[in-house]
């Protein structure tokens, strides 16, 4: 059994690990730790419904907002979810069991689960109007600029269709070897894989560069078309429009034949024109998809079988110790360069050294490796093959005591080593100047890893962030690589940032242990510049959400001398905190937690939500006993029932939440 505190703890984990994911970068966690982890999280959310938080993976879509850049947000005119996943015959089966016990003659559509970014293309008249990421499922990121680059996806249909079409963006396995082959030519960084080449390139202001980059658009929805009746009509009705679809499809009448096609494609997957990672098997009648309707997150009419990881054996040459951003010592495998699902790996994390022991790997063993959802790469454990091992010289890997970068004393925190010489750690510094100014805090362009690598050679007295703004421009010219143009954009946006810094961004900045973007959000939401600095862990307390740690964390950090040298640079630089959370307009629902669910014409999810937090009150995910109301459009879902069963205050429909928010302002 878990814990609450063990619950939230995991809750945050696995938060921080989806974001990342679908910002196309390090998740941190194998898809088999990952989806174990989710589980978990559900049971213990069954067993305790009152415990589940709104950061919970299990309350939220895949495909997080990317607010660090400066694509427009829009909202979905209907909600745009993910799919629960199975993993094996026997939860696949059980699926479609319960989903079809009440129409058994209802046949199943099987397609391809290509692995790149949902999109959802708006047509008004037949001509492309729109295109937004799926984003959080209510508000997306404009795309379209992108869109119109792909060459296989129509700008104009052959009707005067008015409505959505879904689909994903890919590279197509030959065109994403031919973007590496440009990119290693142009001595840019290389993408690891095609879909975060993919999530990268669409995301792409520079719509010349996107162009150069060969996107493919599949089709495999349709939005509000009257004469569509089914999934299959859809397909065909894509196909005809001049949309390409799944490659491969199937109409199984029965589950062993859904289970035949899935082993099929599993056979067929490396000649495939692009990358999946499993199949999606959809209900086919519209008609029944309706009356089976949706959980809060996901669609009960349809279903993704994931597949199995792709897996290789390989050499484990050597172990790397790489020094994190806030001291944390991450072994690293380096392997002989194995191909693994059409990409090649050559290194991998090794998580800690407790993992290590667990797995009984030395160096010179031979061990699998799998890319873990198809996308991290992941050392299983040893091949115990005496003709693998002959010859080779095997050595043990034994958890260093001293810091690689600084040899100063390492301490053990949970599983970890942690280098606690944060203030004099080179390789520290480097991360945490590198962060600060990265598109998570102050968003600067052309200050990479490497030009910050040059400025501390150059430069010994830079310790610091905020010691950034105390170079010239013509100490920036001195830089190898620094032309006069790259000097001005560097100093023109270093004093664009500075005045125009908002509370979490600052708090970002200074790479608190323990505060996060989670964290600094909540404590911007709750607190001033001034009560920040002042606060005692006890006030920290107060804010929803922050916990003893970060507590203890932010009262030793702001006491320190190194904090106030920091803060009187940017102070003497010109800093200027603005307020980009909505300040509140009123207190009239101070602490209330609201809960809003359904779709509400004229009105979009996210404007409600504003609205409420800027009159002091917390926005849910899931009806609890704190819940003080629900806000309820068209198609409720469960909520409404939970909140019935705890007599929560419901307020229903368009024309009651006008009068609760004139009530309110």
């Amino acid at each position: 059994m878990y814990s609450q505190d063990e619950y939230r703890s995991l809750a945050k984990k696995l938060f921080i690990a989806a974001t990342h994911y679908y910002r196309g970068e390090d998740s941190g966690l194998a898809d088999e730790q990952y989806d174990r982890y989710y589980r978990i999280l559900k049971d213990c959310e069954t067993q305790h419904p009152d415990w589940t938080v709104s950061y919970s993976p299990t309350q939220s879509v895949g495909g997080f907002l990317n607010q660090s850049n400066s694509l427009e947000r829009k909202s979905h005119t209907r909600f745009m979810g993910s799919l629960d996943n199975v993993f094996d015959e026997e939860e696949f089966a059980a699926w479609a069991s319960k989903t079809q016990q009440d129409f058994i003659k209802t046949p199943l559509v099987g397609e391809l689960k290509i692995d790149g970014l949902a999109v959802s293309l708006i047509f008004e008249d037949g001509i492309l109007i729109e295109a937004l990421t799926r984003g959080d499922g209510y508000e997306g990121e404009s795309v379209l600029h992108a869109i119109r680059t792909i060459k296989n996806c129509p700008l104009a249909l052959q009707e005067p269709f008015t409505g959505e079409v879904r689909g994903e963006v890919c590279f197509k396995t030959k065109d994403f070897q031919h973007l590496v082959k440009r990119q290693e030519e142009l001595g840019l960084k290389v993408f690891s894989n095609p879909r975060n080449a993919a999530a990268g390139s669409l995301r792409l202001l520079d719509i010349q560069e996107v162009s150069r980059r060969p996107l493919s658009f599949i089709g495999y929805s349709v939005i509000d078309h009257p004469a569509l009746q089914s999934q299959s009509h859809s397909l065909s009705w894509l196909k005809h429009q001049g949309f390409e679809v799944s490659q491969y499809t199937c109409f199984a009448h029965s589950i062993s034949e859904a289970i035949a096609f899935y082993h099929e494609i599993l056979a067929k997957r490396a000649d495939l024109d692009y990358g999946i990672d499993g199949i999606v098997f959809k209900i086919d009648a519209f008609e029944i998809q309706s009356l089976l309707g949706e959980t809060s997150r996901t669609p009960r009419w349809a279903i993704a079988w994931k597949c199995p990881a792709d897996e290789a054996i390989t050499l484990l040459r050597a172990v790397e110790l790489q020094v994190g951003r806030l001291g944390a010592i991450t072994p690293v495998a380096h392997l002989n360069p194995v191909t693994i699902g059409s990409v090649t790996v050559s290194h991998a994390t090794l998580h800690n050294f407790q993992e290590i022991a667990r797995k009984n790997l030395k160096i010179g063993q031979y061990v699998r490796v799998r890319r873990a959802g198809d996308v991290i790469p992941e050392v299983l454990g040893p091949v115990l093959d005496v003709s693998l091992m002959s010859g080779q010289v095997i050595t043990e890997i034994t958890p260093p005591t001293q810091c690689p970068c600084c040899n100063s004393s390492l301490v053990q925190e949970d599983k970890s080593l942690w280098c606690i010489n944060d203030r004099e750690c080179p390789e520290q510094i480097l991360q945490k100047i590198t962060y600060a100014f990265s598109r998570e805090s102050f968003d600067i362009s052309g200050l990479s890893i490497e030009t910050i690598r040059k400025v501390l050679k150059k430069y010994p007295r830079v310790q610091g962030p905020a010691d950034i703004y105390t170079l010239s421009v013509n100490e920036w010219l001195d830089l190898d690589g620094i032309a006069d143009l790259s000097a001005y954009n560097i100093t023109t946006q270093l004093t664009r940032a500075i005045q125009e810094c908002t509370l979490e961004k600052i708090l970002l900045f200074f790479s608190i242990r323990h505060c996060g973007k989670v964290a600094a959000e909540r404590l911007a939401r709750a607190l001033t510049w001034d009560q920040i600095l002042q606060a005692n862990q006890e006030q920290y307390l107060s804010v929803q959400g922050i916990g003893p740690v970060t507590a203890e964390a932010l009262a030793l950090f702001f006491s320190t001398k190194f904090f106030q040298q920091q803060y009187q640079i940017l102070l003497e630089n010109g800093l200027n905190l603005i307020a980009k959370i909505p300040a509140y307009k009123n207190d009239k629902l101070n602490g209330k937690h609201i809960v809003i669910t359904g779709s509400f014409e004229n009105y979009s999810r996210s404007h409600i939500a504003q609205w409420i937090v800027e009159r002091g009150g917390f926005v849910s995910d899931t009806v609890s006993k704190k819940t003080n109301y629900l806000i309820m459009g068209q198609k409720p879902g469960s909520k409404k029932d939970k909140a019935i069963m705890l007599n929560i205050p419901i307020v229903d429909g368009l024309e009651e939440l006008k009068l609760f928010m004139e009530r309110f302002d």
